[in-house]
């Protein structure tokens, strides 16, 4: 049995509203805005540095996917 989500026409889902759809996006780049300063400020350069570069860039792309 195939079932295409893009052929649905109907759904029985509470839908939001676009201003709820901004702010939850909103929230979440804010949330990621400050996560990623956090860790600017906190974690030191040189811990990086100690890091094989080919580790770094596999792990780096492990958590892309």
């Amino acid at each position: 049995m195939e079932d295409n989500i893009f052929d649905r026409t109907e759904t029985d889902d509470v839908l939001i509203s676009s201003s709820v759809y901004n702010f939850i996006i909103g929230i979440v780049l804010v949330w990621g805005f400050g996560i990623n300063w956090l860790m600017v400020e906190k974690i030191p350069v040189s811990s990086i540095q100690e890091i094989h570069p080919i580790i770094f860039f596999v792990g780096y792309f492990a958590s892309c996917f």
